[in-house]
């Protein structure tokens, strides 16, 4: 297996724990484990000595799960880089140096004025882009130079990129990036308040990285950077703030948090992380890597991400937590109305929508497993429908970035519902129905964008985008094969072109999109 340098923090994190999980840790069974959960006693007493207790009585860790994918998709990187040049996949190679450049692109030698000017260019995107960092703070720490190299060059990167007044060579900012998140956690200090603002804005770095990726239409590259950022979250236990099980204690690597802020900006990441996640899976088709729909160890119990100004407010703390993802798929009613939880929900729920989708229609082979996965399929076509009920209660309430967040949010939900029911549109006529007015309601949520007012859409929004296009033309094609009115037919065609309205002009600055416009210019209408 190759490994690549830039993988060596989550090795390093991975490492740690799989030279010690037999039933509990290694270091632990010295002490004689006593085998108390969640936490044994020697590691509840010394976690900076034995690091995160896990056991695997129950099957591999979900550390181990995602150092197996790591190690699976950097060999199928390596393979792809050393394809033949007539190869018809194009494939960029960060890893080496670049040849030149045309403009300023050591940090070094760029201008104090260049830095600051990529900075107010990345801030004035920040929110839809993926900074889950309170802003204060962050700018604070930028101006008197305290970011850590890796969150500086990633930041450079998007500020050029996003940048329209100025063209800038990008290969070098993003081979500064890649190279100086290699090196972002090899601190050998690996405690600490210095090395635990180092982890996050680690994984302030890597999210910001592969949402890069994704919108260049480099998806290997950007699921790569997205499972290190996964793991980061789930190593540092952010799934677990709040929750009852952990009072008192700490992850081995993150000091307590010092005030609610720090506390909210570990929310914000682990929930910005986990909606990455489940998008992304969901888009690549490969299983989740990280389940939270268990009640065992992956159990959620971090509250939903408050708006950030609320960790402001002197005072603040979040209440205990608990079972937040299994009571949100319950209905139980919550407290997660920011945009950045309607974010995560409607992630969460696009995730789970495509996979009862798919097993419901695939899995199915005897009459317990109709009554079973008829039941998961209720449930879910269930949680659709109070998420879409609970955006639209809140249709007019943004305005800006916000409103462009929300959109991306609509459209997300009513992805969802498309996945669980596309398979059945033949079968049943309800299924079709859904499908349908979903598309239509992703068509009037996208015609509320104008690409002349935002530099930055949201990549998720291309693969969506590409699929409620093909599901217009599979309705088309039904339409047409049947003795259906002309009218209705029409507004099909109508939705179908303006679809690829839309995608034209988002396709001028992504080639993410601009790959899913000419996927869907190739099917014929």
């Amino acid at each position: 297996m190759v490994t690549h340098v830039f993988f060596q923090p989550l090795k390093f994190l991975a490492q740690r724990k799989s030279m010690r999980e037999l039933q509990a840790s290694q270091d632990c069974s010295i002490q004689r484990c006593d085998g108390a959960r969640p936490i044994c006693r020697s590691c509840r007493s010394k976690p900076e000595q034995y690091g995160d207790c896990e056991y695997t009585d129950s099957g591999f860790t979900a550390t181990q799960i995602l150092e197996e994918k790591i190690g699976l998709l950097e060999a199928r990187l390596e393979e792809l880089q050393r394809a033949e040049p007539t190869s018809s996949l194009v494939l960029h190679n960060p890893y080496s140096t670049p040849a030149g450049s045309a403009g300023p692109s050591n940090l070094e030698d760029a201008s104090s004025s260049l830095r600051h000017e990529l900075l107010q260019v990345f801030m004035s995107h920040a929110s839809v882009v993926g900074l889950f960092l309170e802003k204060d703070r962050f700018l604070t720490a930028a101006s008197r130079n305290q970011l850590s190299p890796s969150l500086v060059h990633v930041i450079n990167l998007w500020g050029a990129t996003l940048s329209t007044h100025t063209r800038y060579d990008e290969e070098p900012l993003l081979y500064q990036a890649v190279q100086s998140i290699s090196l972002a956690l090899s601190n050998p200090e690996r405690q600490g308040d210095a090395y635990t603002h180092r982890i996050m804005e680690t994984i302030q770095a890597e999210h910001l990285l592969s949402q890069y990726f994704f919108y260049k239409g480099r998806v290997l590259e950007g699921n790569l950077h997205m499972i290190t950022a996964i793991s980061l979250v789930v190593s540092t236990r952010m799934h677990q703030i709040g929750s009852p099980s952990m009072a008192g204690l700490r992850s081995s690597l993150l000091e307590p948090p010092k005030d609610a802020v720090e506390e909210g900006e570990r929310v914000h990441a682990f929930w910005a992380v986990l909606a990455l996640n489940n998008c992304w899976t969901s888009i690549i088709g490969s299983t989740s890597n990280f389940d939270c729909t268990t009640n065992e160890g992956n159990r959620v119990d971090t509250p939903w991400p408050m708006d950030m100004e609320l960790y402001t407010q002197e005072g603040y703390r979040h209440p205990p937590s608990s079972r937040t993802v299994l009571n949100f798929a319950e209905g139980v009613p919550d407290s997660g109305t920011s945009l950045r939880s309607l974010y995560a929900k409607a992630a969460l729920t696009f995730e789970h929508a495509t996979t009862v989708g798919s097993k419901h229609i695939h899995h199915v082979r005897n009459q317990g497993d109709v009554r079973r996965t008829a039941r998961c399929f209720d449930l879910m076509d269930g949680v659709t429908l109070r998420l879409t009920s609970e955006l639209y209660l809140l249709s007019g309430s943004f305005r800006g970035k916000d409103a462009q967040l929300y959109l991306t949010i609509i459209v997300l939900a009513h992805a969802a519902t498309m996945q669980l029911h596309k398979h059945f549109t033949d079968i049943y006529r309800t299924s079709r129905e859904k499908v349908v007015t979903s598309v239509k309601q992703v068509m009037v949520a996208l015609r509320s964008l104008d690409p002349s007012s935002f530099r930055f859409v949201d990549p998720i929004m291309a693969p969506l985008s590409s699929m409620s296009y093909q599901l217009t033309i599979a309705e088309v094609d039904r339409l047409r094969s049947g003795s259906h009115s002309s009218e209705v037919l029409q507004e099909m065609l109508q939705l179908a072109e303006g679809l690829l309205n839309i995608m034209t002009p988002l396709a001028s600055s992504s080639p993410l999109f601009a790959t899913h416009l000419a996927h869907m210019r190739s099917l014929n209408v």
